[in-house]
């Protein structure tokens, strides 16, 4: 839809002031709002009510209404689903690789930068309140740690720059202007990695529709931030800065009000708790693992995915020193294994993914972190034994092929001298 300059879309929860001037009957459901406030359901039996059932009831009001509709060519067609199979294949046997028990855990730039789109494009303008006052300081507040410590390249830095001065420009944002201000700035920029594909996940991913996903790389979001603080103390602005911008995000713009209500009490000892950027590590920590074991343990859990359950961590398989041998918390070594594993950011489903595709329009590069922000390199792929093994392999490889080419020079060379007995020969 937003390839069609006629059409603006846009999506509301239900019981939101918005929702009921649309008058949905059926939800999921779709509405029009005409330009004379004309309200017109597309939507109103409950029966074949699917995403593409949805999507024809659209195209067939759009047409006519006299709108004209994109049409990609057959070959683009073609082309689109091939590329999307292909990554289909590559993210699925990426999880099945993640579920080999020897596998550690691992985080992905995907999950993180699919967290930031979804938190700035789509849940901060969810409800309908405008985004000022202590809700203005919130986003300014979450924007802010973003633009110091989300591990990005160039581009990626030069968008949150922009939307953290765009925040100042004004002292209220509608719900509209602040999703259209995030996404001309994302059109501007161009700081993903998957520009098409909004809600990528890998390590977040499940096979149940409605599990993980978001709640669960905000939550990997945050811890990076925290350790990524750690790393850069000249940045930081005391060591709850990360926390309270968490605080302030979840409380007035994380779509669940359960859950926002629940993370509120579960962080109501965070001034008395935290002194230190390492506490900020744990504390964020120690409250991930509270509210798994209070889910897992609540009946009928509608968020536990049984191929993720809501266990400890980490696992005693990944992580055994973390354990003490009467099976406490050693947290020393969780420290360290928290650090470890939130600053060494995986792009290696980002090149598998994009191996399909002819010509991407924008990927990073370890080249290109490594130049800016050593934080973020995995060095699980790559290390400087790796790189020194390839560089003597080169030179060697060109000594074999110098020789080999002498070789050959000098053996034609031979063949052309004239010696008596070759004359004799001949005759």
């Amino acid at each position: 839809m937003n390839d069609i300059p006629e059409v603006y879309a846009t999506r509301v929860i239900p019981d939101s002031a918005p929702a009921s001037q649309l008058r949905l009957g059926v939800i999921p459901g779709i509405s029009v709002i005409t330009r004379d406030n004309d309200v017109i359901l597309l939507t109103t039996k409950p029966i074949d009510n699917t995403r593409d059932t949805r999507l024809q009831a659209v195209i067939k009001y759009l047409k006519t209404e006299g709108v004209v509709l994109p049409e990609a060519s057959e070959e683009d067609a073609t082309s689109n689903m091939n590329v999307k199979e292909d990554a289909a294949l590559v993210i699925h046997a990426i999880q099945e690789e993640m579920n080999r028990p020897e596998h550690g855990d691992i985080v992905y730039q995907i999950d993180l930068e699919t967290a930031l789109r979804y938190s700035l494009e789509r849940d901060a303008p969810l409800k309908s309140a405008n985004i000022e006052g202590d809700r203005l300081a919130a986003i300014r507040a979450y924007v802010n740690v973003l633009t110091k410590y989300f591990p990005i390249d160039d581009k990626g830095r030069e968008f949150l720059q922009s939307v953290n001065s765009s925040l100042h420009e004004k002292d209220t944002f509608t719900p509209v202007v602040f999703q259209r201000m995030i996404t001309d700035l994302i059109d501007k920029h161009n700081p993903f990695l998957m520009r098409n594909k909004k809600e990528v996940y890998i390590g977040c991913s499940s096979r149940s529709h409605g599990l993980r996903r978001y709640p669960c790389s905000l939550w990997t979001l945050f811890h990076t931030l925290t350790v990524a603080a750690d790393s850069k103390p000249h940045l930081s602005q005391g060591p709850k800065e990360v926390l309270n911008a968490m605080q302030a995000y979840i409380k007035n713009f994380f779509a669940c009000s359960d859950c926002a209500d629940n993370f509120a009490k579960e962080t109501g000892n965070l001034e008395e708790s935290v002194n230190s950027l390492n506490d900020s590590i744990l504390y964020l920590w120690k409250t991930h693992n509270h509210v798994n074991f209070r889910l897992h343990q609540f009946p009928g859990n509608r968020t536990e995915d049984p191929d993720h359950p809501k266990i400890q961590f980490p696992s005693n398989s990944h992580c055994p020193q973390c354990y003490t041998s009467s099976g406490d918390w050693n947290e020393t070594s969780v420290l360290s294994y928290l650090k470890s594993i939130y600053s060494k950011i995986s792009y290696k489903a980002v090149s598998e993914v994009y191996a399909s595709t002819p010509s991407p329009p924008h990927t990073q590069t370890k080249r290109e972190i490594l130049s800016k922000d050593p934080l973020v390199i995995d060095t699980r792929y790559f290390n400087s034994f790796d790189i020194s093994l390839c560089v003597m392999l080169y030179f060697v490889s060109a000594g074999i092929l110098i020789l080999v080419a002498l070789k050959f020079c000098l053996r034609k060379t031979h063949r052309k001298k004239n010696f008596i007995y070759d004359v004799l020969g001949k005759a």
